[in-house]
């Protein structure tokens, strides 16, 4: 049976926190409709408003930094374990 991924708008009836998403696989869409995929790491209020001049949380992911008030969607993706080459092989 497949499992089914779990998709959250985030806004003022989020059912999550945004630090939820901390080390998980996920893909988000923007605002713009922008779609990014991989694993995430949440940013505090206090580090957005350090380095990028916006007091708000947010998510890094693949090198870009998406704010709360810019995703409209976040779905959490399976976690993929690596698999050793030798435990694949076929005799």
């Amino acid at each position: 049976m497949k499992e089914s991924n779990t998709c959250y708008c985030l806004g003022k009836r989020s059912a999550m926190n945004i630090n939820d998403f901390d080390k998980k696989i996920i893909r988000i869409k923007d605002t713009d409709g922008k779609i990014f995929t991989g694993e995430a790491s949440s940013i505090s209020a206090e580090y957005g408003m350090h380095e990028y001049g916006r007091e708000e949380a947010g998510l890094e992911i693949n090198g870009y930094t998406l704010f709360e008030k810019d995703i409209k969607e976040v779905e959490i993706l399976p976690n993929f374990e690596v698999i050793r080459a030798e435990e694949t092989w076929q005799q």
